[in-house]
């Protein structure tokens, strides 16, 4: 009798641990940024972001399998369209691997983020085993600690730190296109949160509009404008019919200074304003690099398209993770001449260049299974599911012209963000509902972790 009830509460227990850990990985990605995801073992290709998730994967999946799925139970069923994009990753994962030259730490490298893409069913389904809202907490957690560092960070106050035997890239180092992504990010958690003082959020968001704007990255802006004008359009705070109009009077009241900093912004962008000077078209030097950066892309992208045209083998399934392209096609020389560079700086470029034509078919189909397990989703549940559908076209808003999806901070983010936009219902019987209808209902009642 005593063996029959360990072993439920064992389970149980590793289902929740490697719950944890498996949403872990990604938040300190968020949380740190690029340094945030490189922190490990110096001099290793060991990771603790990667770590987390190998681990809490192991026990996830142990505690998975030897539970009893209950008949015509729907709570633990994870959306077969995200079985399917999994299985289109899966097919892309070989394609490179087949293709490949040699097997090294390159091919690793071009090969983990499909592996995690594949791995989006396992993040859904440790969020239903932690339940939205204290996913949702965990998340807001993490964009607060990115904004504590990120704001010093970009103003100069806060210098970069190496941190011994911890990984080669200093902390507190900032990555523009992400760094402003997961601003827009900051924004609508602390919009969100309703436990919050009003003048602590007001205060937080204020700080966070500064240090985007500081910033020079003209698709991180983009990003982070996207991320909150998604969470806007789905959630609808002004709809309510008890607190629109009151929400909406506030708002009013706070657009009015807000849209005369906007228009000063437009008009006659102050120096600190980087992004803003590269999104206006203007006779500055700083518009005019962005542009130059621009065109160097398009003509990057060109050259490897052409390179693959050469060989009928690469253009239908490229040249395999491992190789070099960008490098042999000449395309280096527009994207900051580092031979280190391996990715075009559009994520569709820099997969068909590993893929070909055929694996950039499956990761197009891949994208609209995706689509189609977060859309419907986000639309009726709102709540952590917009915030989580602004987060997946941020990420993707910033790949078409960074690379942000080839590099572990953005794909293990968009794999987190997909988990969140396609949740259905609570695993957990002791869990609120967790359907955030707006942000007047953002966060449930206090409940102890489990």
């Amino acid at each position: 009798m005593t063996a029959v009830i360990e072993m439920p509460v064992r389970q149980n227990a590793s289902l929740l641990a490697g719950s944890k850990l498996v949403i872990l990985g990604p938040l300190i990605a968020i949380a740190g940024g690029r340094w945030g995801s490189y922190l490990g073992l110096g001099g290793t290709p060991v990771y603790f972001a990667d770590l987390a998730v190998g681990v809490g994967a192991l026990l996830l999946l142990s505690a998975s399998l030897g539970e009893r799925s209950e008949a015509g139970s729907e709570s633990g069923r994870v959306p077969r369209s995200l079985w399917f994009a999994s299985s289109c990753m899966a097919v892309v994962l070989v394609i490179g691997l087949i293709r490949t030259p040699s097997l090294s730490l390159f091919t690793a490298r071009d090969a983990l983020p499909f592996f995690y893409l594949l791995l989006i069913p396992l993040f859904y389904r440790a969020i239903q085993t932690l339940g939205r809202d204290t996913s949702f907490r965990w998340l807001r957690n993490a964009a607060i600690v990115h904004l504590v560092w990120f704001a010093p960070a970009v103003f100069k106050v806060l210098p970069e730190i190496t941190i011994p035997f911890f990984g080669g890239t200093p902390a507190f180092s900032p990555r523009g296109d992400f760094d402003l992504m997961i601003c827009g990010l900051t924004i609508v958690v602390v919009a969100a949160d309703k436990k919050m003082r009003t003048s602590w959020r007001v205060i937080l968001v204020l700080i966070t509009l500064v240090a985007a704007f500081s910033n020079g990255s003209r698709a991180g802006l983009i990003a982070a404008f996207a991320v909150v004008g998604v969470v806007l359009i789905i959630s609808r705070p002004f709809s309510d019919p008890a607190r629109g109009l009151l929400r909406f009077g506030l708002s009013a009241l706070a657009v009015v200074p807000l849209t005369a900093i906007i228009i000063l912004l437009v008009v006659d962008p102050p120096e600190w304003a980087v992004a803003v000077q590269k999104l206006l078209p203007s006779d500055s030097s700083v518009y005019q690099s962005g542009q130059n950066t621009w065109n160097a892309r398009i003509s990057a992208w060109q050259l490897i398209a052409n390179y693959a045209s050469a060989d009928g083998g690469a253009v239908s399934f490229g040249f395999g993770f491992g190789s070099f392209p960008i490098r042999d096609s000449g395309a280096v020389q527009y994207l900051s001449g580092d031979v280190a560079v391996r990715a075009a700086h559009n994520f569709l470029v820099t997969w068909f260049a590993f893929t070909g034509l055929v694996g950039v078919g499956f990761v197009v189909l891949a994208l609209v299974a995706w689509a189609v397990a977060t859309v419907p989703a986000a639309f009726s549940m709102r709540g952590t599911n917009a915030i989580g559908l602004g987060l997946v076209v941020g990420v993707l808003v910033a790949a078409v012209a960074g690379v942000i999806l080839e590099s572990p901070f953005g794909y293990m983010t968009f794999a987190l963000a997909i988990a969140f936009a396609a949740q259905r219902q609570e695993l957990s019987s002791g869990e609120a509902p967790g359907n955030l209808k707006d942000f007047s209902t953002s966060l449930p009642s206090p409940r102890r972790e489990r």
